[in-house]
């Protein structure tokens, strides 16, 4: 798969599995996150996977702006699932008070988690 805006994301496809690894520390502007997300889409549309997975290892911070990047794969169509793996604590706690993510009281939630992306291909 095509190298996206080497400053923002990448990707890479495992057979029928989308893989991005988000390259920015902060994700708290509108432009950034709409580099992603435009980034994400359109390699989304040109591969046509059935799973997406999201290393999140590099993002230190992810203000309410950054879950456009996320939310909009929801929309395309094919995607049956995504999941988010590396989320450091302090953005794990965000996805989980925005209910982005399963904890233990909720098990359906917008995004599965793994550790890894390893694990997140085993899922």
């Amino acid at each position: 798969m095509s190298s996206l805006p080497p400053s923002k994301v990448t990707s890479v496809l495992h057979k029928s599995t989308l893989v991005f690894s988000i390259l920015e520390s902060k994700m708290r502007d509108l432009a950034t996150v709409n580099q992603i997300k435009d980034a994400m889409v359109i390699a989304v549309r040109e591969a046509s996977p059935n799973r997406v997975i999201i290393d999140l290892q590099r993002v230190e911070f992810i203000g309410s702006v950054g879950f456009l990047a996320f939310l909009a794969l929801r929309r395309e169509p094919g995607v049956e699932c995504i999941t988010l793996c590396g989320i450091l604590p302090n953005v794990r706690e965000v996805f989980l008070l925005c209910k982005f993510i399963p904890d233990q009281s909720m098990q359906k939630a917008p995004f599965q988690v793994a550790d890894s992306v390893e694990s997140a291909m085993s899922m």
